[in-house]
């Protein structure tokens, strides 16, 4: 069964309905502008509260906008035709925009009387993203207005103008196109990487398939697919990936034990199931766990129009709980420090962008980026672990990590304003 529905799948994908293979490239570099987005209209707002309060609203969407260039790097890479060359442009300019909007909400941090108008950016690189995540050109943006005094201001909107222009056959376009994106890795420790993660997923399904059997689970195969979704290279996304199946798994399990009782008539079955895959394939890039729910509840709906048994609700979130817990205690037996302490990572930040800030003394483009990925891979690092969910459920950070991060925030921001006060917005592609 398994085999004629993967041969069905591949002979509609590769044959009767070919889908963009660029697409998942525009979507990852259309999410980036979103982010871009939010942050350039919160920047806008001009609002800034008490001290612990704006560190947190601070870092958010830089994490927010780090995240996601990284997803975005990642299928870009592996991207290809003509959509992946311009989503891969747009990733260019995308990085050049969010260091702008970084000096401009440092100025505004430091100087709480600084009011930076950028609603008509944040307008623009939303009209940006969906261009983008429709696949349709993205069309010339008029210039920008310089309305600001200060050289580092004006640096900055000019910069955002020249990125804009360039993602539309404007100045540069060529070295544009051209910008390498870096991998996230050598081809060499990305396939090791790859090959251990491999054979830790085939010896975690392989024991939690026999396990399933030798305890008369219901549905084995549950819970091994449960391991293959919820397994990640990355530790910390391994475990959040758990936590959000268990949550989705019980939560749509409920759903639909309370559904079957009234359910009789087979089109009214095959109505939910139709909705809820529906539902199920616009939430998936929206949150995880609302879309295992509904995917627990069309799996569970379809198994009883299939199949009618006693129980099928609560199969479901067993074989899913069993699965992703030992997906979890896998990571956490073959990784338990998951790499370098909070602490490490918070000093590998701070002087990652005290070296981007240096850099910039140089006034060598290629030297400033080269130092500017490193800054930013490194905070993006330090601020993910310190969001980890042992931080998140009570193990608050303590005060000098929290001032080692508000440290590394401070010199990516300053750095940033420093860069656009020297070039005053002149176009670096």
């Amino acid at each position: 069964m398994f085999l004629g529905g993967s041969v069905w799948a591949m002979v509609v994908i590769e044959g009767l309905w070919r889908g963009d293979v660029s697409r998942p490239a525009r979507q990852a570099v259309s999410a980036v502008f979103a982010r871009l987005s939010d942050m350039a209209f919160d920047i806008a707002s001009g609002e800034v509260g008490e001290a612990d309060q704006q560190a947190v609203h601070y870092s958010q969407h830089r994490r927010a906008v780090r995240a996601a260039i990284e997803r975005a790097e990642m299928q870009v890479a592996n991207g290809q035709g003509h959509g992946a060359m311009i989503a891969r442009r747009a990733l260019v300019s995308a990085d050049e925009v969010f260091h702008a909007l970084l000096a401009l909400d440092h100025r505004r941090s430091g100087d709480p009387t600084v009011w930076v108008d950028l609603r008509d950016i944040g307008d623009r690189l939303a009209g940006i993203a969906r261009q983008l995540r429709r696949g349709s050109a993205v069309q010339p943006q008029d210039a920008i207005a310089v309305r600001h005094g200060s050289a580092s201001e004006a640096g900055a909107f000019r910069a955002i103008d020249s990125a804009l222009e360039a993602m539309t056959g404007g100045r540069g376009t060529a070295t544009a196109y051209e910008a390498p994106v870096p991998t996230p890795a050598a081809d060499g420790h990305r396939l090791k990487r790859t090959v251990l993660h491999a054979l830790r997923i085939a010896a975690v399904v392989a024991i939690v398939t026999a396990t399933a059997h030798a305890l008369g689970l219901g549905y084995p195969y549950w819970a091994a697919m449960a391991v293959i979704v919820v397994l990640h290279p990355v530790r910390r996304m391994s475990v959040a990936r758990g936590v959000e199946r268990i949550l989705g798994s019980v939560a749509g399990g409920a759903v639909a034990s309370l559904l079957l009782p009234w359910l009789e008539a087979p089109a009214v079955v095959a109505g939910l199931v139709l909705g809820g895959t529906l539902a199920t394939i616009a939430l998936r890039s929206v949150n995880y766990t609302i879309f295992v729910a509904f995917l627990s509840v069309i799996f569970v709906l379809v198994m009883h129009m299939l199949h009618p048994a006693e129980g099928l609700a609560g199969m479901r979130i067993l074989d899913n709980v069993v699965g992703s817990v030992a997906a979890i205690a896998s990571v956490l037996v073959f990784s338990p420090r998951g790499g370098p302490s909070l602490a490490t990572r918070i000093a590998e930040a701070v002087a990652a962008n005290r070296a981007y800030l240096e850099a910039i003394e140089s006034e060598d483009p290629a030297k400033v980026t080269s130092a500017r990925r490193a800054a930013g891979l490194a905070s993006i690092e330090a601020e993910m672990a310190a969001h980890m969910p042992g931080h998140i459920f009570g193990a608050a950070i303590s005060t000098q990590e929290a001032q080692g991060l508000a440290e590394a925030r401070r010199l990516a921001g300053e750095a940033a304003a420093r860069w656009h006060d020297k070039v005053r917005g002149q176009s670096i592609f």
